[in-house]
């Protein structure tokens, strides 16, 4: 009987041609101590016994794919004929303890959109696959979540299910990845243990030798699935450069493979007219959300605190709208010169082996003195240390940079801004990086990235001109 509060599970088992070892494995679907509420075997026209195998078997819901349809839509077939709460997949040669369900279903909650475990290879092999916690490895990062989750069926069809990948696979982190955003609580990862076969036919021994160079085909992966949100803070300076802006950003983000969303954070007090309805298709969504009054202050450092903490708000007030994977802010001064957010973006959503890299500014100068926004930090002593005078064409890793054009991943950056640093500098974006910093991952500011910032209402800018590698600082201030 159903214990209280305890989903009814769905078993999909999914094979082409694995009759040699479908009926261990359908019987150890069957034979959980947690009985599930049905086992569905979906075969991917097999030209052996398999479907003789599953026919035979009592408790089989057998999809039978007369044509070869292949693993993805095989899945999907296998969920569609299922009513369970939850589904598990199982692929037709591995095979689950006894304990498996009863394991899953320890640590999953209505708040858990799926739990995954680790893999113990049998057969030709025996290795033991580890799986870390969720919050121990950045999942962008590297795969660790087998086939054999327990995800709920809402969060399986709003994610999208099974997808087929531009390389035909790493499904299984396609869905990880796509079915993790569903919910505010992340995945958890549950004390059961998948019993992954190994044999001369298995898909990841002869798959993965067709494969050179294993980060590419990650980097492929990542770029097809990663959704961004862009955000601005609009202060109504220089309105008649937005429509510039505007356009720059649509050219810039068109080399993604997904629609980013827009947040712009009106604190002009006038109405946004540069945005109209035919921009809309650029974007999955536009928020424009109305920001805070002007700043009223006389003294000096009383105006910086108020600037810094509005600033900080602001960021936190996009923070609590984003839905992207990588955010991007660009400020409402700032254009882009040709390639430098492809440049910005292939560097941040490129695989990083050390597993540091977690954001990156492009190259662009204070709007009042000719220094890269950019350095290093005092930490002892809090206090700006080392200016950056001097750059190569190399990636540079600082303490902190501005956001005038800083993209970075959401999941493993500070999840606040906050307006001070070392106690009492007004400085939002340096506290951002060493609090970054002290996560124990890396900002960079990428030197061939270069942005142009607009001073005022004459459209004049400053821009850094390197000369040759290793160059002392040049800068040009021009008009449109």
């Amino acid at each position: 009987m159903k214990k209280t509060n305890q989903p009814t599970i769905s078993i999909i088992v999914t094979a082409k041609n694995n009759g040699s070892y479908l009926k261990e494995c359908l019987e150890s679907c069957l034979n959980q101590t947690v009985k599930p509420f049905e086992v569905v075997y979906s075969d991917d026209c097999s030209d052996d016994n398999s479907v003789e195998i599953a026919k035979s078997i009592k408790g089989i819901t057998l999809v039978e794919n007369t044509q070869w349809v292949g693993v993805v839509v095989a899945r999907n077939n296998g969920v569609a004929r299922s009513s369970g709460e939850a589904v598990v997949h199982v692929d037709g040669d591995d095979k689950l303890p006894a304990d498996f369900l009863a394991l899953h279903l320890a640590s999953f909650t209505k708040e858990t959109p799926f739990v995954y475990c680790a893999a113990q290879c049998f057969g030709d092999r025996d290795n033991f696959h580890r799986a870390p916690e969720w919050d121990e490895r950045f999942i962008w990062q590297r795969n660790y979540v087998n086939t054999s989750t327990m995800m709920w069926r809402w969060v399986f069809d709003a994610c999208g299910g099974w997808q087929e990948t531009s390389l035909k696979t790493m499904w299984d982190w396609s869905l990880a990845l796509r079915a993790s955003r569903m919910m505010k609580t992340p995945p958890k990862k549950s004390e059961a243990v998948l019993l992954y076969r190994q044999h001369s036919d298995s898909w990841s021994k002869k798959k993965r030798k067709e494969f050179e160079n294993y980060n590419i085909q990650h980097n492929a992966i990542r770029k097809e699935l990663i959704q961004m949100t862009v955000a601005c803070i609009y202060g109504g300076r220089l309105p008649e450069l937005m429509p510039v802006w505007l356009n720059q950003l649509i050219s810039d983000i068109s080399i993604l493979k997904n629609k980013p969303q827009l947040i712009i954070i009106n604190n002009s007090g006038l109405p946004i007219h540069w945005i109209t309805e035919a921009h809309r298709q650029y974007f999955s969504e536009i928020v424009i959300i109305s920001g805070y009054p002007k700043i009223q202050a006389e003294k000096n450092r009383e105006y910086r605190e108020k600037v810094s903490t509005l600033l900080a708000d602001c960021h936190n007030l996009v923070m609590t709208r984003a839905t992207g994977d990588l955010i991007h802010f660009r400020e409402d001064d700032m254009l882009t010169n040709e390639g430098a957010f492809e440049q910005l973006y292939n560097f941040i959503a490129e695989i990083d082996p050390a597993g540091r890299k977690a954001a990156v500014s492009a190259l662009y100068l204070n709007r009042h003195h000719p220094k890269i926004v950019g350095g290093m930090y005092n930490y002892q002593s809090p206090r700006l240390t080392t200016e950056l005078k001097e750059y190569d064409i190399k990636p540079i890793s600082v303490d902190f940079t501005g956001t005038g054009c800083l993209l970075y991943w959401k999941d493993i950056c500070p999840p606040k801004w906050h307006p001070f640093v070392g106690g009492n500098i007004c400085a939002h974006d340096w506290r951002f990086g060493t609090d970054l910093k002290a996560m124990g991952k890396n900002i960079y500011i990428l030197p061939t990235a270069v942005c142009k910032h607009i001073i005022g209402v004459e459209w004049d800018w400053v821009e850094p001109e390197p000369t040759e590698s290793i160059s002392p600082i040049n800068y040009t201030r021009k008009r449109t």
